[in-house]
């Protein structure tokens, strides 16, 4: 016997929050690479916000989303999303430590 309870719900927030959190950091990539010229920064911003698409189609194209939440069953879409992460990780950190 399964009891889903409101695992569905948590799941939607949490994607929710990670969007949200996503968006803030395109923005922080974008404006930081538009006021100092910086390429490193904007293709951080398009990277981010490349992720930030797959991640709403993904929730949006899935029939079942309402129901059971947003499954990751493909490896390639997950280990896509965790690479775009830890490179714009990466591209801030090399910004931060950046010497002028």
């Amino acid at each position: 016997m399964r009891d889903s309870g409101l695992q569905s719900e948590r799941t939607q927030q949490a994607w929710s929050r990670t969007l949200l959190l996503l968006a803030l950091n395109i923005l922080l990539f974008l404006r930081i690479g538009l006021i100092e010229a910086s390429w490193l920064m904007l293709s951080g911003a398009v990277l981010g916000a490349v992720l930030f698409v797959l991640i709403s189609l993904k929730r949006h194209l899935n029939p079942n989303y309402n129901n059971i939440g947003l499954k990751i069953d493909n490896s390639l879409f997950l280990v896509l999303a965790s690479t775009s992460i830890a490179a714009m990780s990466l591209i801030l950190i090399l910004k931060v430590l950046e010497i002028k």
